[in-house]
């Protein structure tokens, strides 16, 4: 039973943060929402700051990281999922700095899925060039500095970016843009390719 109820209490959690804002939700509001009191509330999760811990906690439990891709394909499909995913948990991004300074464990959690795409993205980079599909370096960390703009567009993007027109409903045309300019011409022509398919895909989905 008391499992059920703290499952019960982070379904809500997760459902207001997401609604209002952490900052903006309060423990009597969640208390509220289950109809329970806040001194029972607080048996489960004695303040605000251990309960948003949990529920990223549980998110992460369910998350099952993709593969390193080691083809034009896979690299489009790696940076679709991730944009998807987003969607998906689009206030995680919005409160993102916000939700570094509130605990230490969050911030540990967050510098740790950046490591874990950009050791993907180096591998994926390298695998590419020794297959002929990516040019190697022009100049010293030119790689390190483009994974690092890449993780910034998957943190810090969000539909609500209205000035940003090319990428108001998804920033994938960003990503495929900077990493076409890496191809060499065998790449480019494969991802091209590549690219003709998802377009078609995507026009399939539509009828």
């Amino acid at each position: 039973m008391k499992k059920d109820v703290k499952n019960e209490i982070l379904k809500t959690g997760m459902r207001l943060f997401r609604e209002q804002g952490y900052a903006n939700v309060s423990m009597r509001n969640i208390a509220d929402a289950l109809g329970m009191s806040v001194g029972n509330l607080t048996y489960h999760f004695k303040r605000k700051e251990e309960l948003i811990e949990s529920v990223i906690y549980a998110q992460l439990e369910s998350f099952e990281p993709p593969p390193t891709p080691t083809t034009i394909k896979q690299l489009d499909e790696f940076f679709s999922r991730g944009v998807e995913e987003q969607k998906g948990d689009d206030y995680f991004l919005r409160y993102y700095d916000e939700l570094a300074t509130i605990s230490p464990k969050i911030y540990a959690i967050q510098v740790e899925a950046i490591k874990t795409r950009k050791k993907k993205l180096y591998d994926a980079f390298d695998i590419l060039e020794q297959k002929g599909l990516m040019k190697p370096e022009e100049f010293p960390g030119q790689r390190d500095a483009i994974i690092d703009v890449i993780n910034i567009i998957k943190i810090y993007w969000t539909p609500s970016q209205e000035a940003l027109s090319s990428a108001l409903e998804s920033p994938i045309n960003c990503l495929r843009s900077i990493i076409y300019g890496l191809l060499t011409d065998k790449g480019k022509k494969d991802y091209c390719i590549e690219l003709r398919s998802c377009s078609i895909k995507t026009r399939e989905q539509i009828k």
